[in-house]
């Protein structure tokens, strides 16, 4: 009892009830500065991250449209190519059964009419040549060109 008359007590008492609350409004105000800070991070790590999404579906799309355009063109030159060998096909087809017509006539030809058909024959094989290397070159081109873009493709 007489302990709660010492002023002595009261002094630490009061002192150590104004530690306590400065410490506990210290620590909630603490808590609420380092709350703030984790939750501002936490939204720049999120932005950041939808930042770098929208950025990978622009890239994408822009992927698939060259993707597209390039399957589109490669149909246009499919189609391209498939109506210009038919023009030779049928010449093909035309000059096969013209050979034909004439091996069954050779017999009964005259020498002269044999020499001007080894003429024409003649001139048509050197054309199918000059045409031929013409193609192989072509082709050696093309070649060249589609290793090149595998090569320079990124990895």
């Amino acid at each position: 009892m007489a302990l709660l008359l010492n002023p002595r007590f009261w002094i630490a008492a009061a002192i150590a009830i104004g530690l306590a609350l400065s410490h506990a409004f210290a620590y909630r105000t603490g808590k609420a500065v380092i709350r703030a800070d984790w939750t501002a991070e936490k939204l720049a790590q999120t932005n950041q991250a939808l930042e770098l999404q929208a950025e990978n579906q622009r890239t994408t799309a822009r992927w698939a449209g060259k993707a597209q355009d390039a399957i589109n063109t490669a149909r246009l030159r499919e189609a391209t190519n498939r109506t210009a060998a038919d023009g030779p096909r049928a010449e093909s087809d035309r000059l096969r059964d013209t050979i034909g017509t004439i091996e069954g006539k050779l017999p009964s030809l005259a020498v002269s009419a044999c020499a001007s058909y080894a003429a024409t024959a003649g001139a048509i094989l050197r054309d199918m040549e000059a045409e031929g290397r013409a193609m192989a070159e072509k082709a050696d081109g093309h070649a060249s060109d589609a290793l090149a873009c595998v090569q320079a493709w990124p990895r």
